[in-house]
């Protein structure tokens, strides 16, 4: 495995580890001070879901091109 292959890999897993963390804790991610309305927090799980399975998308095929190559 290259370098190359390497930063790819730990980007899509980043990618995973933050969008579940929008999952998990839309708050976490609201600006200080703000209280955070139900719309808000609904925008960043939507958000959330999005990065999340892309970046499960990502890590698959990095794997299959990994495998193949």
């Amino acid at each position: 495995m290259s370098s190359y292959e390497i930063i790819k890999m730990a980007f899509a897993v980043a990618a995973v580890i933050l969008g579940v963390g929008m999952l998990i804790k839309p708050e976490k991610y609201l600006k200080k001070g703000s209280e955070g309305s139900e719309a808000d927090i609904s925008k960043y799980r939507k958000v959330g879901t999005i990065v999340t399975v892309v970046g499960i998308l990502a890590v698959l095929l990095n794997i299959v091109l990994i495998v193949k190559y």
